[in-house]
Formats: structure tokens, sequence, C-alpha cells
């Protein structure tokens, strides 16, 4: 997929007691997206994302936004937890961003206990 590029700039990683988050900046200097992401305690070497928002000014652009912005995430977690899954919850009403995970390589998989009306998503990063 050839992606033009929507964020002109990715803030380094800042780690707070949520978790640790991705800001990137549009070439207009405003915030277009943001990401953020943490190990889940109970699961070790799963890392769950948080959130991948996209400011509304920024969501003109057929998902480029959200798909640069989860990118950069997976790049980050690949250098700070090699070899880790990362998981994310989607709601089953949410095809864009079912779209979105599958195409950077997330699959679908069965996870007991979780909310009915999500699915959860997995990718295994590099070593």
């Amino acid at each position: 997929m050839d992606v033009q590029k929507a964020i002109h700039t990715i803030t380094p990683p800042y780690s707070g007691l949520d978790g640790t988050c991705l800001l990137g900046i549009a070439s207009d200097g405003e915030l277009a997206a943001v990401s953020l992401w943490c190990p889940l305690v109970d699961l070790p070497g799963v890392h769950k994302i948080r959130l991948i928002g996209v400011s509304t000014s920024h969501r003109d652009q057929g998902g480029a936004v959200a798909h640069e912005c989860l990118e950069q995430a997976l790049a980050v977690l690949a250098t700070q937890a090699p070899s880790a899954r990362v998981l994310g919850l989607i709601d089953h009403r949410n095809l864009p961003s079912q779209r979105l995970v599958s195409s950077l390589g997330f699959v679908e998989v069965n996870l007991p206990g979780i909310d009915p009306d999500l699915g959860a998503w997995v990718i295994d990063l590099p070593d």
C-alpha cells in the first residue's frame, strides 16, 4: 500500500502512567494523530494498543493518518519490545479500523472473556 505521508513529524515516545504515547504532527504544525499503548501486566510479552486517534481536521485523508500513526507505534514497539505480541480490540461494526489493522498484518483471533461486541486483533513483532 503506497501511503502518502500525512504526518510530517513524530514526537519522541513519551511514557507515563497510562502507557507510551506518540504524537503525529502534520506539515501545518497541527496535531494530526495520537497513539497510546501499554504492556498488559497479566499477560507478559503482550502490549495493548489503547488508542489510535486522528484529529477531525485530518480525517479526510482516506485513513492515511491513522495508518501512519499505527505503523510508527509498531516501529517503536518493535525496538522497545522485540518479539512482543501486540493486541488491539476493535468494535465489530468498525470496518475501517479492521481494514487498517489487517493491512498492517494483524489477524483476528478468538479471545475468551472480552466484550462480545469487540474483536481481538494481534500481530507478533519481529525479533
